[in-house]
């Protein structure tokens, strides 16, 4: 099997994109959250908890930080990764039978096919995650064709089987 090289830039939308996706667990953990601690006082106090509303009003003030203060914090970590210097320039991934190697200008990672416990592909990019909430990513846009895509998703079902979670 030939390696399956690809050579790219990041740019601030692709790492905008990237935080968006990773982060979607969160946000959903927030809003459940949020949906416990309606419950909660129901439960707790009875019925006359919910006709005496003065429980709800910490409930939202600290519901509504949540939601606003993490995707801003978040957006803040974003902008921040994507100003490192060892995220800027060229970066050049290659597949092969041993696994994932990604060189930029000023950084090197290298990991073999059992390391990564799960691959996700989305409209726009594919992530090869080392951690259930760390993952490095490959914009789709970075490949040459069609074909290259292809042929990056038959050597990660061959590899990894179940854990890759393809699109075709």
């Amino acid at each position: 099997m030939q390696p399956i090289t690809i050579t790219f830039e990041y740019n601030a939308e692709d790492y905008s994109r990237a935080g968006k996706f990773m982060r979607r667990g969160l946000m959903r953990g927030v809003y459940i959250g949020l949906i416990v601690g309606l419950a909660v006082p129901g439960l707790v106090y009875g019925r006359s908890a919910y006709l005496n509303f003065t429980w709800l009003a910490p409930l939202i003030a600290i519901g509504l930080v949540i939601v606003v203060a993490i995707p801003m914090i978040e957006s803040y970590r974003i902008r921040t990764v994507s100003e490192l210097p060892a995220a800027q320039g060229l970066f050049t991934y290659t597949f092969d039978a041993n696994g994932l190697k990604a060189k930029g200008a000023l950084e090197q990672f290298e990991c073999c096919w059992g390391a990564i416990i799960k691959v996700a592909e989305t409209e726009d990019d594919f992530y090869f995650y080392s951690a259930k909430q760390l993952a490095r990513f490959l914009p789709k846009k970075a490949f040459a064709d069609d074909l290259q895509q292809s042929q990056l998703r038959m050597l990660l079902k061959a590899k990894l089987g179940d854990k890759a979670q393809l699109n075709s």
